[in-house]
């Protein structure tokens, strides 16, 4: 009989023990090193199989992570929102200046161009149609030319929600000056013309119309 089969050292001399291996009841031997290199090249293979045909990773989250992507608009259930009362503030500030806008731009003609004693028709300044036309385009133009000064402001300076704020104060104050000068007793001391020009840049704040 050799020694392969007769004690521990024939055993011992040919199968040595390593740290890196493990014994089945077989008598083969794996490689541990070599086993979890297959079983990490698997999952990396199982994950590269799972991530087919996904989008990446910069489809899914936008650059800035506030506004949504393509995906989520498609795929997310659409929720109503709460409007903040500062909406409704701006739709109401809107909503008087257009009121305040159509109500001075149509008597503004015959206040201009008749007397307050002419007859049949009464005015206020007496400039007479020439001048009662030049003053009506001068405010129309006005009008929507402040857009761009209210634009400048808001972008460059201030914000859109202060612009809107400080030029509604304006707005009253010109459309106070304006209700103020046109009373009878104003007229008849002169206050009539001056206020009408002051009430025209300052009733029309920048951003109106």
């Amino acid at each position: 009989m050799s020694d392969r089969s007769l004690g521990p050292a024939g055993f011992h001399s040919n199968f040595q023990v390593d740290k890196n291996s493990r014994h089945d009841l077989a008598g083969g031997s794996r490689i541990a090193g070599a086993e979890t290199q297959t079983k990490s090249a698997k999952s990396t293979a199982m994950m590269e199989e799972d991530d087919v045909g996904q989008p990446p990773a910069s489809d899914i989250v936008s650059s800035e992570g506030d506004e949504p992507t393509g995906e989520e608009l498609a795929t997310l259930r659409k929720v109503a929102d709460h409007l903040p009362w500062s909406a409704f503030i701006v739709a109401l500030v809107e909503l008087c200046e257009r009121f305040t806008y159509y109500g001075l731009s149509g008597p503004f003609q015959n206040y201009i161009q008749y007397h307050p004693h002419d007859t049949p028709v009464r005015g206020g300044i007496g400039l007479g149609q020439t001048g009662a036309t030049g003053l009506t385009n001068f405010f129309t133009f006005w009008c929507y030319g402040t857009p761009i000064l209210g634009a400048i402001i808001s972008d460059q300076f201030i914000g859109k929600y202060k612009t809107i704020l400080y030029s509604a104060f304006v707005y009253v104050i010109g459309v106070i000056i304006l209700f103020v000068t046109s009373l009878p007793s104003a007229i008849e001391h002169g206050a009539a013309f001056g206020g009408l020009i002051t009430a025209m840049v300052k009733s029309l704040p920048p951003g109106s119309p």
